[in-house]
């Protein structure tokens, strides 16, 4: 069967490269050299055209091994498929991991059924030994994650995108988009995209400051602007510096006790998600900042300080959790057990240096909206 390994080999290439129809023509000659060829079948179902053909090659793979988990899998996502959601079988998800180069089928990672134990490849949706499912899939939910990877292009900067979700603290729309997109590059943009607009936030404080006395009549000298803009800039510079070393800090920290708790993610998703929860808590720190100019105005110094620490800590603590949970797939428990206690050791370390806690983080927004206080 040299020349159906052979076929087998040019198929699968052929799939790699996107070129379905001659991976369709060499795979049915695989097929028609060895009908009982089981990977033939396999591969000729992400080949062919429409569900219908899809699921008759599927069934053929099971005629030849019943516990084929992959065309099980394949079977059960078909089936779960919606009217006007064929779309969606195109990219033959259930071979998705045999595409990978890196993966041969014997080295495919795999997962317990919760039900039975069975071990099962991790692109399976029904188990192989007790056919329940292994996990509910919500197609809507997929379908509407897809929409929005494609609206978020690779381009960097549309990593703002994800902060109006953060805001809501929606984890689905603010991190799942970014797992196909993670990259060192993009990851460093979110962080000075964060940073920018807190800058613009402080450009647009010394705006006001500089505009009240000219209204009033007053004059002020190049000199003196430039050195508000100096001031700004440098500590906005220093915002950076601890911006990038916290982030630094903060994914290596979490990021074994998160894998020792079960999680799947590689380190490359794990930074990139941590980055794009920072950059998000950033965006939504500028959001506050309106707030705290606003009840500047009408509530004590002390009072606005108290209500803004509350609500940047909140946000912290909250889109972290959802960075690891997302990252790892995991469940909320694990991601809020690694938030606790990477809490816990901050609070320990800051005892352990007779440095109040509470007094630091009223702080914080004076370091971020001293323009404003």
């Amino acid at each position: 069967m040299a020349k159906v390994d052979q076929l087998l080999q040019m198929g699968t290439e052929l799939l790699r490269k996107r070129h379905q129809r001659e991976a369709e023509r060499v795979l049915r000659q695989a097929t028609s050299i060895d009908p009982q060829s089981e990977q033939a079948w396999l591969w000729l179902s992400a080949a062919v055209e429409g569900i219908d053909a899809q699921r008759d090659c599927l069934y053929r793979v099971l005629e030849i091994n019943p516990n084929n988990s992959f065309a099980r899998s394949g079977l059960s996502f078909l089936n779960r498929l919606r009217p006007h959601q064929e779309w969606q079988a195109a990219a033959a998800p259930w071979i998705m991991g045999l595409l990978d180069e890196e993966s041969a089928t014997a080295e495919a990672p795999s997962r317990e059924c919760p039900h039975c134990g069975a071990p099962n490849s991790v692109w399976a949706y029904t188990c192989n030994r007790c056919g329940k499912e292994l996990e509910a899939i919500d197609l809507v939910e997929v379908a509407k994650t897809e929409q929005e990877v494609e609206k978020r292009s690779a381009i960097s900067p549309s990593v703002i995108q994800s902060w109006p979700s953060a805001l809501a603290l929606s984890r689905k729309r603010a991190f799942e988009p970014e797992i196909q997109l993670a990259a060192p590059g993009r990851s460093l943009t979110a962080l000075l995209l964060g940073v920018l607009f807190l800058f613009l936030l402080h450009i647009a404080a010394v705006g006001v400051q500089i505009a009240v006395p000219v209204v009033q009549g007053a004059r002020l000298t190049y000199r003196v602007i430039f050195l508000l803009l100096g001031d700004i800039l440098l500590g906005d510079a220093q915002i950076l510096l601890v911006v990038l070393v916290a982030y630094v800090l903060l994914a290596l920290v979490t990021y074994l006790p998160a894998r020792l708790l079960r999680g799947k993610g590689n380190l490359t998703v794990h930074f990139h998600l941590l980055a794009v929860a920072l950059s998000s808590w950033l965006g939504i720190a500028v959001g506050i900042g309106v707030l705290v100019w606003a009840l500047g105005r009408v509530a004590a110094a002390p009072l606005v300080q108290t209500v803004a620490s509350l609500l940047l800590l909140a946000y912290a603590l909250i889109l972290l959790s959802q960075a690891l949970q997302t990252a790892h797939d995991t469940s909320p428990v694990p991601a809020l057990v690694v938030t606790l206690l990477l809490v816990t050791g901050i609070v320990s370390l800051f005892l352990a240096l007779g440095l109040g806690l509470w007094d630091v983080l009223l702080q914080l927004p004076s370091a971020l909206y001293s323009p404003f206080l």
